[in-house]
């Protein structure tokens, strides 16, 4: 939540302080590796050429509203993002890490969503085991955990097969640099099974489909008085809607003028 521009200089302010300041300390404490994700930095060192605890105090005396932490490897295994890195004799292995308070909650399948959107946390969970760098035993575990999760969100047993047998057999599609630059996108509205025939036919003029929703809590719910014309709504904050129909709740959270958030 908040404004849209927040990431971008976010990342800005990053890449200044890495800039004037990381790279000058990775060198420093001899620094065999960095890798930068977001708010997550994996460093690889040789303990006998650096102490890892004095690298932490400087990386904290660089700007007095960063806070950096650290976290060790444990028997020569350590979590970074959604894998586990396990350090071995002369190689790494990889394999899907989940935290401890891990839900599988995704979109549920009863819930008032398009078909695609609530396909994309499967297809993601299928895409990851087939191009991450993971063993077979692995590969064939987490295959085995994707239909436990799309049960629980509760998904039709046909679907699950046929999807997960679908997409798993069937190698991920991949572009090339010059069909990347030529790729474009373009958004329907789903309004039924007849907008894939339409959809189909343009994927295969290499251009990419995203699908958008007409279901807006604009549309509705209904709210009196508007929000443009009541002071309350100017503000951000947590909010209730009520269905008038079902007398569902909607509850949610905003950063920005509620009235915008409604629109």
């Amino acid at each position: 939540m908040g404004a849209p521009t927040s990431a971008v200089f976010s990342g800005f302010f990053l890449q200044f302080i890495e800039h004037i300041h990381i790279f000058h300390l990775l060198k420093t404490y001899n620094i065999k590796g960095y890798f930068h994700y977001v708010d997550d930095i994996l460093i690889i060192y040789n303990n006998t050429e650096t102490d890892i605890n004095q690298t932490l105090t400087d990386f904290n005396n660089i700007h007095p509203n960063l806070t950096f932490t650290s976290e060790l490897e444990i028997d020569n295994k350590l979590n970074f993002l959604d894998i586990t890195i396990h350090k071995q004799y002369n190689s790494l292995q990889a394999v899907i890490y989940r935290k401890p308070t891990t839900t599988d909650c995704t979109i549920p399948y009863t819930s008032n969503y398009l078909n695609e959107q609530k396909k994309t946390a499967l297809r993601y969970f299928i895409y990851r085991v087939t191009v991450y760098p993971i063993d077979n035993d692995e590969k064939v575990r987490e295959i085995n955990t994707i239909p436990n999760i799309a049960h629980n969100n509760p998904s039709p047993n046909q679907l699950i097969d046929n999807f997960i047998h679908k997409n798993v057999t069937n190698k991920p599609q991949t572009f090339t640099n010059h069909q990347k630059e030529k790729r474009k996108w373009v958004a329907f509205t789903f309004t039924g099974k007849e907008v894939y025939r339409i959809t189909n036919i343009l994927k295969k003029l290499n251009l990419g489909i995203a699908f958008k929703t007409s279901i807006t809590i604009f549309k509705d719910f209904s709210i009196h008085p508007q929000p443009s014309t009541d002071s309350m709504f100017q503000l951000g904050g947590i909010y209730q809607l009520t269905c008038r129909d079902s007398k569902l709740q909607y509850v949610g959270q905003t950063g920005r003028q509620f009235h915008t958030r409604y629109k």
